[in-house]
C-alpha cells in the first residue's frame, strides 16, 4: 500500500518544528546563562495540564508510528521505540544526577584551557 501523500509533508513539518524549539531554547538558556534574560520559566501555560497534554500526544503519535500496520515488519519499529524509550529515560537519569551533584555547566566557554587567568577568553 502506497504511503499517503501527506505523511512526508508532516514529517518535515514536525521535524522543522523540533529544531526551531530546540535552537529558541538552547538560545535563551544561553542568554540566562550570561545574565541577560531575568526570571526564564521553562514551564508551559496553565501547567501540568499542558505538560500532560503534549506527553499524551506525543505517546499517540508515537504508538501510531510504532503500529503502523502497512509495513509487515512492524514488529521492528516497536522494538526500536521501547529501545529509544529505554536509551532516553536513562539518559535523563544520568544528566539529571550530573546537573544535581555538578550544577549546570555555563555555556560559551568550551574548556577552561582556552581562557587565561583572568577569565577572558583567549580565542
Amino acid at each position: 500500500m502506497p504511503r499517503p501523500f501527506w505523511e512526508p509533508v508532516v514529517t518535515s513539518a514536525f521535524s522543522r518544528l523540533n529544531a526551531t524549539l530546540y535552537a529558541c531554547a538552547r538560545s535563551l538558556r544561553n542568554l540566562a546563562a550570561h545574565g541577560q534574560v531575568r526570571g526564564v520559566s521553562f514551564n508551559l501555560p496553565d501547567a501540568p495540564v499542558t505538560t500532560y497534554g503534549c506527553l499524551a500526544f506525543l505517546i499517540l503519535l508515537s504508538l501510531y508510528i510504532m503500529f503502523g500496520m502497512t509495513n509487515p515488519h512492524w514488529y521492528y519499529s516497536l522494538i526500536a521505540g521501547i529501545v529509544i524509550l529505554v536509551g532516553t529515560d536513562i539518559g535523563y537519569e544520568i544528566s539529571t544526577r550530573h546537573v544535581a551533584k555538578h550544577g549546570l555547566s555555563e555555556l560559551g566557554r568550551s574548556h577552561p584551557s582556552e581562557h587565561d587567568k583572568i577569565g577572558t577568553d583567549v580565542r
